[in-house]
């Protein structure tokens, strides 16, 4: 079978599989094992949060919670003209601009990555060069 993900091919036999094997089976309310750690992960990515996050909570066990990493879903934009700012950049000309990122294989077809706007990955120094300096030696006439 080929371009069948298990999204279209093996959740809907699951599905039917397990509607099927519960249909007389009692509903059971989920009973937390001992053990877990509680954190508050990021709404979207389900890393740890940043500043900019919506956040829930999800459970771990204990040495996976310690391997959560943080997405940076924000990058320093110029305001000018929307390019990443660099140490030339002016601070009072500079802002922070929050995306949503998703790796490559989550974006193809995803449609909430459809008009998503993307972080620009180019610079563009909104400064002039930094002065040059040059040593004569010896002084030719004073």
């Amino acid at each position: 079978m080929k371009e069948v993900t298990g999204l279209t091919g093996a959740a809907p036999v699951w599905h039917d599989v397990m509607m099927t094997f519960l249909k007389d089976k009692p509903v059971e309310a989920f009973v937390r094992p001992e053990g877990l750690v509680e954190r508050g992960v990021d709404s979207v990515s389900g890393l740890l949060p940043t500043k900019n996050s919506a956040t829930i909570k999800e459970l771990f066990i204990p040495h996976r919670a310690d391997l959560l990493r943080q997405y940076p879903p924000s990058v320093l934009a110029q305001q000018r003209d929307g390019q990443l700012a660099t140490v030339f950049t002016p601070p009072e000309q500079v802002e922070e601009k929050v995306f949503e990122i998703y790796p490559p294989e989550a974006a193809n077809g995803s449609p909430r990555q459809m008009f998503r706007s993307r972080p620009p990955s180019t610079t563009r120094s909104m400064a002039r060069r930094p002065p040059q300096a040059m040593w004569r030696s010896p002084a030719e006439s004073l």
